[in-house]
């Protein structure tokens, strides 16, 4: 069967002699890890080729299973790569790795895929680093609510109570923690520099339990670029 869709290469790394084994993100079915034939092969075709299959590129593709084994047919650009450098860089890094850890392949994503696009575009626009953390703190909460796990005000919720994030339990009143006004601007996606610190903090607490104990490699060594967003 053949299948084709919009996508961005997340993650690809060399296979046999002349291919690369590729991850994708597609709006329709999540994650694809597929095989990108002959594109290491010493040509000039396969040279353009390669380069296409380039992050933050985006692409127009089309892919077969078969016997378990999914390979790209044809790809082409459906756009001009996405150039983020510096900071906004790091942050294209960190989504990608994100995403690679925790979409499962086979899902309908279409509102995160165009959320995922719609940040790279502003992070190309070289936005200011408290611009760029509002840009990731509303792509983690895309992302929990793709996962099933997206954050709503608690129940009896006050502006000038704090809340801690628990496991089981969810958001619940506590003596420090992330303050109610920050937590409504978060849900509400209204902008405030002042929060953006606390609500970091709760974001990547969350997306902690998901990621289990294994550390984001983006983060660890990007982490001077990091401490900016």
């Amino acid at each position: 069967m053949l299948w084709e869709q919009l996508g961005f290469v997340l993650h690809r790394r060399p296979y046999r002699e002349t291919s690369l084994l590729v991850s994708l993100l597609t709006p329709g079915y999540g994650r694809v890890d597929a095989v990108a034939k002959g594109v290491r092969a010493q040509t000039k075709q396969a040279r353009q080729k390669a380069a296409w299959l380039q992050p933050f590129q985006p692409l127009t593709l089309s892919w077969r299973e078969r016997t378990g084994l999914v390979t790209i047919n044809r790809f082409e650009p459906s756009g001009s790569p996405l150039q983020l450098d510096g900071t906004a860089l790091a942050c294209g890094f960190y989504l990608n790795e994100l995403l690679l850890r925790l979409v499962p392949p086979g899902v309908s994503i279409m509102p995160l895929f165009e959320q995922y696009d719609t940040t790279l575009r502003q992070l190309a626009l070289h936005e200011a680093p408290s611009n760029q953390s509002w840009l990731l703190r509303q792509f983690e909460l895309a992302l929990l609510d793709s996962l099933g796990a997206g954050l709503h005000l608690p129940e009896a919720f006050k502006p000038a109570q704090s809340y801690r994030w628990q496991a089981e339990a969810g958001l619940q009143p506590a003596a420090q923690g992330i303050e109610g006004r920050c937590l409504a601007a978060l849900l509400s996606g209204e902008f405030e520099p002042a929060c953006l610190g606390q609500q970091k903090r709760l974001l990547r607490e969350i997306l902690a339990e998901w990621l289990g104990p294994q550390p984001l490699r983006s983060v660890r060594l990007l982490k001077p670029l990091f401490n900016r967003t």
